[in-house]
């Protein structure tokens, strides 16, 4: 299983976060560095206003990101997808698939999918994201309320699961970032 801090702190230009490379902190020391193939390439043409962006760095990002704020791929990646139209690859986007072979993606829609899988494979082997319902579920009401239907109506040992998971608030559990929550507040 990956260490948290390693993926926490890793950047896919020095660290191979692909499933063949290192899973911990110690285990990249042994290695050393491990500069990405493509890494002379993008000194020349990585250039978010005139030329390329990486992939594997906007989906380091957003694993990084999911580890920070223990939300699940696709919550971060909604939150990506609202601010992409701002983030500029004129030439394209630079992705592998396995850190060996490089293309250029140049349709934004296809980025972002390769963006959220290149995510999910920096994460896959850390299970606590794709077993908790606390990192599963996102931070809105409405993600609490689907987690929480059954045929039968709402599960409250579900939503119960859930609380505290964004702090305290008057003692009280939070189990939502925005909307009507646990706590009794509003956020």
């Amino acid at each position: 299983m990956k260490e948290y801090l390693f993926i926490f702190e890793a950047s896919p230009c020095d660290t191979n976060l692909y499933p063949d490379g290192p899973k911990s902190i110690s285990e990249a020391k042994q290695l050393g560095r491990q500069l990405c193939p493509y890494s002379k390439k993008c000194k020349e043409k990585l250039n978010p206003k005139t030329g390329f962006q990486c992939v594997m760095s906007f989906g380091t990002q957003v694993a990084q990101y999911c580890i920070n704020n223990r939300h699940p791929v696709e919550v971060e990646m909604k939150d990506l997808k609202k601010e992409f139209p701002s983030l500029i690859a004129p030439k394209g986007f630079v992705y592998s698939s396995d850190r060996k072979e490089f293309t250029i993606i140049t349709d934004r829609n296809e980025a972002l999918e390769k963006i959220e899988k290149f995510a999910k494979m920096v994460l896959e082997s850390t299970d606590i994201f794709q077993k908790n319902p606390r990192f599963q579920v996102g931070n809105e009401f409405e993600d609490v309320l689907a987690h929480a239907m059954t045929p039968d109506g709402i599960d409250l040992r579900k939503i119960q699961e859930l609380e505290g998971r964004f702090g305290t608030n008057a003692g009280r559990g939070c189990d939502v970032k925005n909307g009507p929550c646990s706590c009794g507040a509003w956020h």
